[in-house]
């Protein structure tokens, strides 16, 4: 299992104003995609509260979504990403064909199993 490290979600909550969150996670899942889904790694010099991923999903600042990556059935795997709020419309458009560790993306779809991260 890949090393967890302290990741900052940044989430949109007016015109000019975002709140940033704080939860641990694999940093080579979002390192090509950050942008797109809101998430990065959080710099060392950031002393914050760190957030279970249950909570923030419970609380409506993450979301998860489910993207397949692979062409046949040898190479298909299905991967749960977390996704900032706001971006998570944008993001099922903008993530295909992207490419993550396991392969590139083609296909996005919602978590319907979430419910798995709550308490």
């Amino acid at each position: 299992m890949a090393k967890l490290k302290k990741m900052l979600a940044t989430v949109g909550v007016g015109a000019d104003t975002a709140e940033k969150y704080y939860f641990m996670s694999n940093p080579l899942l979002y390192a090509s995609i950050g942008s797109i889904v809101g998430i990065s790694e959080a710099p060392i010099a950031d002393i914050q509260v760190i957030h279970r991923v249950e909570d923030l999903l419970l609380y409506g600042v993450l979301e998860s979504i489910a993207v397949r990556t692979g062409t046949t059935s040898t190479n298909r795997k299905s991967v749960k990403l977390l996704c900032a709020a706001d971006k998570a419309s944008d993001a099922e458009k903008d993530l295909i064909d992207k490419v993550i560790p396991q392969g590139t993306i083609t296909s996005i779809s919602s978590d319907l199993n979430a419910e798995d991260y709550l308490p």
